[in-house]
């Protein structure tokens, strides 16, 4: 009771933090429960306990026979056969392994030390003592912050053991995946304090992210090739003049402050989602597909300072990702611009905030940019029309801003939407054959009188029409059997509920895709 009062009250008062905080409550139940502790152990391995007996059971503790036989005054002494409890050696290890009891300079200077990660598992066995102890021998905690991983289990949530053979040998996933693809898959899956179940498959996730690192690495770097005066660097803000690079900028600082909040705060998780969504969504499948355009036509000056921005925001990315995946982002970072000797993105600094570069309107203004956008592609897509085929596009609002907006960024929405000729008009002109959609208050028609076989096209919906019809009759034929009910599975019977919701669901676009064509 005296070592867990002083252990109890150090996490209680703050001076060492739990992260998940729940974990505090299974601590307090221990240090409040407290019992003796048995320190022997009948094992073969093992520090031997240093305790020495003579013949009337009389015992010495010394750290060696010598001293022994010294204190008892005979050399007829037996040691204990036992050893010392794993986790009784294990306690002593914050301080023991810098050099204590000696004031050494490392004790001077790592201890206390920051962070202890551990599993939740051993609180008491690990963590509780290692408090204890330190409190006990050097007056001081041993750690500042203890982050409490989940536990990594089986897919069917069993605990992973040699005994069961439902292990995962990480060796295996560093071969086959990459020691990146292991790391960023486990990160991915460790949700704050929550144990993680574990397949091989969940690696392809990893792999899969690095490959997008890597090839959108190598599409920079074939610009780069063409224009080698760009370099990755931030453009003075009264230079950036294409609403799509502010768009980015003000993503990518949220995104810094995002990732690093979160990794200040120990979810991981959070941290990694930050950066995963950030370079997947708006850097890869938005402003890469945005710059295409200016990396290919435009003039020397424009590609270079587009490129450079690329380049500035591909190379933070990579520091932020480098805690994760640290194997890819050094070598692509080595790539990116020619390094000195012994450089390395480790100690190449965080990236750091920019909030004069955030600004909320313009992430407003080219959401509704990709929201047209996408609406056309959609609109392309249920039409039947040839890819290689462009269209025209009627833009109408009653908004002044938004007139102007359109009319500004019209190149953009042109050059990912396949849109041929755009017209942005405050009256609404809605062409004789056209198909149309509305986005936060924008009315968008794509005219397709000569695009496509109004005939043969609204053929093909009805048939399309027909046979999903015929399938939703088929399920509710199942589903109005008494016997299949009985019989079926629940998960059986959820499975044709969600395919007929989606069938429906199909049958009505494509009945308004139809309408259109009226």
């Amino acid at each position: 009771e005296e070592l867990a009062k002083p252990a109890l009250e150090a996490v209680k008062n703050g001076d060492i933090r739990f992260h998940p905080e729940k974990w505090y409550k299974t601590y307090e139940h221990w240090m409040t429960n407290i019992r003796d502790w048995c320190i022997s152990r009948q094992l073969w391995w093992g520090h031997r306990i240093p305790a020495f007996y003579d013949r009337e059971g009389k015992i010495y503790v010394a750290r060696n026979i010598v001293d022994a036989e010294k204190q008892a005054g005979t050399k007829e002494l037996r040691q204990d056969e036992d050893v010392l409890d794993t986790w009784f050696s294990s306690w002593l290890v914050p301080f023991s392994s810098m050099g204590w009891p000696e004031k050494t300079p490392e004790i001077n200077y790592f201890f206390p030390t920051h962070l202890l990660v551990t599993g939740p598992d051993i609180i008491f066995f690990w963590v509780a003592r290692m408090i204890m102890a330190s409190l006990e021998f050097t007056g001081k905690v041993p750690f500042r912050q203890v982050y409490f991983n989940g536990i990594v289990r089986d897919e069917k949530g069993c605990k992973m053991s040699k005994s069961l053979g439902n292990g995962i040998d990480p060796i295996d996933v560093i071969e086959k995946y990459s020691a990146d693809a292991l790391r960023f898959t486990l990160v991915d899956l460790s949700a704050e304090g929550q144990d993680i179940h574990l397949a091989e498959k969940h690696f392809e996730i990893g792999r899969n992210f690095s490959n997008k690192v890597w090839n959108a690495f190598r599409l920079l770097w074939m610009h780069k090739t063409n224009v080698p005066e760009a370099r990755p660097e931030l453009p003075d803000p009264k230079n950036i003049t294409d609403i799509v690079d502010r768009w980015i900028l003000s993503r990518y600082f949220k995104a810094v402050e995002g990732i690093t909040s979160g990794l200040e705060a120990f979810k991981l998780h959070d941290a990694m989602q930050y950066v995963y969504h950030f370079f997947w969504t708006d850097f890869c499948d938005w402003y890469l597909e945005f710059t295409k355009d200016r990396l290919y036509n435009a003039s020397d000056e424009i590609k270079k300072q587009t490129l450079s921005t690329a380049l500035y925001i591909m190379e933070g990315i990579l520091k932020l990702l480098h805690p994760i995946t640290p194997f890819i982002t050094e070598e692509i970072w080595q790539k990116l611009e020619s390094r000195r000797d012994g450089e390395s993105i480790l100690t190449a600094g965080w990236p750091a905030g920019n909030s004069a570069m955030i600004s909320d309107t313009i992430e407003i203004d080219v959401e509704l940019l990709k929201s047209i956008i996408v609406a056309v592609r959609n609109i392309r897509n249920e039409m039947n029309v040839p890819p290689a085929k462009k269209t025209d596009l009627i833009l109408v609002t009653g908004d002044d801003r938004i007139t102007t907006l359109l009319i500004a960024t019209q190149n953009h929405i042109a050059n990912l939407s396949r849109s041929e000729k755009i017209s942005v008009s405050t009256e609404k002109v809605k062409p004789k054959l056209s198909a149309s959609a509305v986005v936060s208050g924008v009315e968008i028609y794509v005219p397709l009188e000569g695009i496509i076989d109004v005939s043969l096209e609204r053929q093909r919906l009805q048939k399309e029409i027909d046979r999903l019809e015929g399938q939703v009759q088929s399920i509710d034929r199942k589903l109005m059997n008494s016997d299949f009910i009985a019989k079926a599975p629940a998960q059986v019977l959820d499975k044709e509920k969600a395919k007929r919701e989606n069938f429906k669901q199909t049958i009505e676009k494509l009945q308004g895709s139809l309408k259109q064509l009226e």
